[in-house]
């Protein structure tokens, strides 16, 4: 979007007619879409076959014939994997219950996912699937693979990041669907994008000031700090709600009941020592997945229906016990939800947790929570940020303690839960998504109503600096005339008396008075007036970045109440133009440029010149001739000849004549003044042995601002799509 990221060069933006976001979860997954017409909706994607569910467990299979199989069918199957999701170093390693590589599984789940959308009736009743996908020979539904952009979250964590990591895991996909434009990015940024439905955000936060989103997943706790355009800060750890189901089968496990089970197997099979084989309890942990859901969820109180666990066993060399059959043998484990088992589960129960591969603390996941938001806090002191707003969102968010949590930490940050967080990443990715499309395009037409502005803004400044200068000048030249008629003899001016009339000045005199009032008159307001115009046209250039833009953003995000939360203002701006700047850039110089003194000088001079000996030769018959044949703007050859003539007497009422139709005749002169002076100013600033290379690096400067004013209405960052 913001930068030239090579999935650019990889997809066809023209050919997208929609995009979709899929939140792949270790726990849950959800998808969501929308067409990319301007009237097109967010819209669920149903993630089973038959049943119009949005949300379905992170679970796969197959079966004898090949058949893949995902979600809540899996519980009918004899064998099944879940928390399979791994970052491509390990995709080789291989489960427990299934002996699959991790990359298989996931690429299984995936194509399942993808099958699932494609089957589901209400899909293919719908408006977004109609244009993206065909039927093939054998009446199979297929993804039109250049007509669709799928974005696909993954975690925070620095072994997920990297473009080798995300090309590999987009291949994957791209590979598992039949979509050929893939897109990968951080799932705790995609929940930023979500944040834009929240109704009880909306007037509360400012996007633009940096917000944090704490991502409380399956498998690993995310935070994500962005500060658009500038700065984005992830933390990651590997505590994951999932912890918690493991717990409780602890807990059940060191029941007096499961004891008295074990202890019956040891001596029906003549064992030392029998314990449950851990790699094939997925049935066991799936099952503690909804109890654990329906507890926090608030549908187990103390009166919970008491359950049946069922267990594989292995002896103390590891192998399985079997049964009479040769099938595993299994032991069945009656047990209840309680307070007391998820307080073991919270507060009891103590595991590693990992960052970046390596681990950094040991102990209950409310320890590890608490260390987990130590960690945010101090990165963020260590980033210099300061954090007004914090949205705690995923799945494990449902656990009250995690927000309790959160707003003891932060205590002097605003903390509120998502509305949605079993949502909070699937509409940001679609976002994301969208944008993925819907930007570049936008983006450059921005930026060229920016630049044919800005050109608009150098002829609107040139004009200012002429208007300015020229009546400044004129107005310095017609008083130092005007003053020459109360000039007395003390003044060091000759008297002379010629046919009866007094002659107090003479020619050179005025020629010089003149002269002089416009050089000063220049050389104190020229670079005064240029600063001010150029101040003026910068600020006209900003202001037009933040119309530009904003308009852009209303653009992209249709909800006006977003919108309005995704804008740009001039202290925005400001900072972008303090951080993007191009050398040497020397415009007002032109102020101290010889050339463009001197032409400005004869530009006011002439005009000037011309009504005084226009006058003053009526009384000074011989510089009649000079008027002659004299265009009004050679003011060089004007000067040059009154030279001989620079004693020549002039009368004070000629002086004074001229003063007075000079004053009456302001406004016409100055419009004769300033035409020249414009294009005398032009070719200064424009000069390509002097400041007209500054023209182009200021377009390129402005190019830039622009661009980074952008990438923060899509929240782009410093070091590109985070």
């Amino acid at each position: 979007m913001g930068k030239e990221h090579d999935v650019q060069a990889r997809i066809d933006y023209k050919k997208i007619k929609a995009v979709m976001g899929w939140d792949i979860g270790d726990g849950d997954s959800v998808a969501f879409g929308r067409r990319m017409e301007k009237d097109g909706k967010l819209e669920p994607l149903y993630l089973h076959k038959s049943r119009d569910q949005q949300v379905e467990k992170t679970a796969v299979t197959r079966t004898d014939k090949g058949n893949i199989i995902i979600g809540e069918d899996v519980a009918r199957q004899k064998e099944f994997e879940i928390n399979f999701k791994r970052a491509p170093g390990k995709w080789n390693n291989k489960s427990g219950a299934m002996n699959m590589e991790y990359k298989q599984l996931m690429f299984d789940y995936i194509r399942g996912v993808s099958e699932a959308i494609l089957q589901n009736s209400s899909n293919r009743d719908g408006t977004i699937l109609k244009t993206v996908t065909t039927t093939d020979s054998k009446g199979n539904r297929q993804w039109k693979k250049d007509e669709v952009l799928l974005v696909v979250g993954c975690p925070a964590s620095v072994i997920w990041r990297g473009e080798e990591m995300r090309r590999q895991y987009e291949k994957l996909i791209s590979e598992a669907v039949g979509i050929r434009n893939v897109v990968v990015t951080e799932e705790s940024r995609a929940a930023i994008f979500s944040l834009f439905g929240m109704k009880s955000l909306r007037n509360r936060i400012d996007l633009q000031k940096g917000v944090l989103v704490i991502d409380l997943g399956s498998s690993t706790a995310d935070a994500t700090y962005l500060l658009p355009g500038e700065k984005a800060v992830n933390v990651s750890w590997d505590l994951g709600a999932s912890k918690i189901e493991y717990a409780m089968l602890d807990y059940i496990l060191h029941s007096p009941k499961a004891e008295k089970e074990l202890a019956k197997i040891e001596k029906l099979y003549n064992k030392n020592k029998v314990m449950i084989a851990r790699d094939y309890c997925s049935h066991a942990v799936f099952q503690l997945r909804r109890d654990k859901e329906d507890f926090f969820g608030g549908k187990i109180g103390e009166n919970a229906a008491r359950q049946n666990i069922h267990l594989s066993m292995i002896d103390e060399d590891g192998d399985m016990i079997l049964d009479e059959d040769g099938e595993p043998q299994t032991i069945s484990i009656p047990y209840k939800v309680t307070e007391e088992m998820m307080d073991y589960a919270v507060n009891q129960y103590e595991f590693d947790v990992q960052k970046n591969g390596v681990t950094v603390s040991q102990g209950t996941w409310k320890q590890n929570c608490r260390r987990f938001l130590d960690d945010i806090r101090q990165t963020m002191e260590k980033e210099k940020v300061s954090v007004g707003t914090i949205v705690v969102t995923g799945g494990a968010s449902n656990m009250p303690f995690t927000l309790e949590l959160c707003r003891k930490k932060f205590s002097d940050s605003w903390v509120t839960p998502s509305d949605t967080p079993s949502h909070s990443v699937v509409k940001g990715l679609v976002t994301i998504a969208y944008n993925e499309v819907k930007a570049p395009a936008v983006r450059s037409r921005v930026t060229e109503d920016i630049l044919r502005a800005g050109k608009e803004h150098i002829d609107s400044m040139i004009d200012k600096i002429a208007c300015r200068l020229s009546e400044e000048a004129y107005d310095d030249a017609v008083s130092a005339l005007d003053s020459m008629t109360a000039v007395c003899e003390d003044d060091g001016f000759f008297e002379k008396m010629v046919d009866g009339v007094w002659f107090d000045s003479n020619v050179g005199d005025i020629t010089d008075t003149v002269q002089n009032a416009i050089q000063n008159s220049l050389s104190r307001n020229t670079m005064v007036q240029i600063k001010c115009s150029v101040d003026e046209w910068t600020k006209a250039d900003h202001s037009e970045i933040i119309k530009r833009v904003n308009k852009a953003s209303v653009e992209l995000y249709a909800d006006k109440a977003i919108s309005d939360m995704i804008k740009i203002h001039l202290s925005d701006v400001n900072t972008i133009s303090k951080n993007v700047s191009l050398p040497d850039i020397s415009m007002p110089d032109v102020a101290a440029d010889a050339n463009f003194i001197g032409a400005v000088v004869g530009c006011i001079l002439s005009g000037v010149l011309w009504i005084i000996l226009s006058l003053i030769a009526v009384a000074v018959p011989m510089l009649a001739g000079l008027l002659i044949g004299v265009g009004f703007f050679a003011s060089s050859y004007l000067i040059e000849k009154m030279q001989k003539y620079r004693k020549t007497p002039v009368s004070d009422g000629s002086i004074a004549k001229a003063v007075r139709k000079m004053k009456k005749e302001k406004q016409s002169k100055l419009g004769e003044i300033k035409e020249p002076l414009k294009t005398a100013l032009y070719e200064a600033f424009t000069r390509s042995d002097a400041y007209g290379p500054d023209f182009e690096k200021y377009y390129k400067l402005l190019t830039e601002i622009t661009n980074k004013a952008f990438d923060r209405i899509l929240l782009e960052t410093e070091d590109g799509r985070q």
